[in-house]
């Protein structure tokens, strides 16, 4: 599921970039998502039940990323998961999101040690 995985979160950060979106609100709210669908098993069963129409599984889509304030690319890739059928693979999809968008913008991750504290703007510096 991995190369399946990673096709969405390629697919995902070309609308991302391609539309010059906020990257962290993008991928903020595909997590957003997330955490509904595991604060909320009922929610995951009705998305991922094929006996529940496409239609009002993306109506139900369209109800919570309203007043959630979900972008609508956001919401249009989540639909594309419940259409095919890889809502279950969204943790994973959302982890590669993160990691191609960080090499496409050239982000890595850094652990720095110091011999001094560090002020808090020091802490939170980002470093390109």
């Amino acid at each position: 599921m991995a190369a399946i995985s990673s096709l969405y979160a390629r697919a995902f950060a070309d609308v991302i970039l391609g539309h010059k979106l906020d990257a962290a609100k993008a991928v903020a709210d595909v997590e957003q998502v997330g955490e509904l669908i595991r604060s909320n098993p009922e929610l995951r069963t009705v998305w991922e039940s094929p006996s529940v129409p496409a239609k009002q599984k993306l109506n139900l889509l369209d109800a919570l990323a309203g007043p959630a304030e979900i972008s609508q690319q956001a919401r249009n890739f989540i639909g594309v998961l419940i259409e095919k059928h890889r809502l279950r693979l969204l943790p994973e999809i959302t982890e590669r999101i993160r990691a191609e968008l960080n090499q496409r913008m050239g982000v890595a991750d850094a652990q720095v040690s110091s011999a001094r504290d560090l002020s808090p703007e020091e802490r939170g510096a980002r470093v390109r």
